[in-house]
């Protein structure tokens, strides 16, 4: 998927960044299924990945025109599960697995990431 296809399209070139940058997985059988990973560094690396992207007539896509289709497309997306109208029953076992395993490695570089809190200086008594 080349972003030249989707260069002049804000709604598809948002949607491209996003994707690529795994921000967001999108169900194998219902392509306007999209799933909010959780993941705020995938979601800044797609923001800056979009701010990057040409339109054929030689400019970019203005932060404020990203920040409202972003925010667009996030409200619309599912947040880290399915939707109830997207059934895990018509999935194959490794498409459900794949799509899992996506969200949870995020959410899990996401809790990592909220580890690594500074340590409490307070001294010991």
């Amino acid at each position: 998927m080349s972003p030249k296809g989707y260069a002049d399209d804000l709604t598809a070139t948002v949607r491209y960044a996003r994707e690529t940058t795994r921000a967001i997985a999108v169900c194998p059988f219902h392509s306007d299924v999209t799933i909010r990973v959780g993941d705020d560094a995938a979601e800044s690396h797609a923001f800056e990945r979009a701010k990057r992207i040409v339109k054929s007539d030689g400019t970019n896509w203005g932060p404020k025109a990203l920040n409202e289709e972003i925010g667009r497309q996030l409200s619309e997306a599912a947040d880290g599960e399915w939707p109830a109208a997207c059934r895990i029953e018509v999935m194959q076992p490794c498409d459900a697995l794949r799509l899992a395993h996506e969200i949870s490695r995020a959410s899990a570089a996401r809790d990592c990431r909220l580890s690594r809190a500074p340590p409490d200086l307070t001294p010991a008594l």
